[in-house]
């Protein structure tokens, strides 16, 4: 799984655009994320929307199980969108 950050998502990873996870599920991916890079990340990702592969993700649907290369935008809150 492909995670790309934008605006806080990526300050909190530490500039990173873009990095990839060995995940079975979207939860694990995140949770990878989160360990990876602390507290100020894990912040970040329970406020952002998530688009796999362009269409919003349902937080219902973090459990099910992922096939193939999946790309996941990190997209947190911002002003004047």
């Amino acid at each position: 799984m492909t995670l790309t950050y934008y605006a806080a998502a990526r300050a909190a990873a530490g500039g990173i655009t873009q990095e990839s996870f060995h995940a079975s599920t979207l939860s694990d991916a995140l949770a990878q994320a989160a360990n990876q890079h602390g507290a100020d990340m894990d912040k970040v990702l329970n406020i952002s929307s998530l688009l796999r592969e362009g269409t919003y993700v349902d937080k219902d649907t973090f459990d099910s199980t992922l096939t193939g290369d999946v790309a996941l935008d990190v997209l947190p809150p911002f002003a004047g969108g």
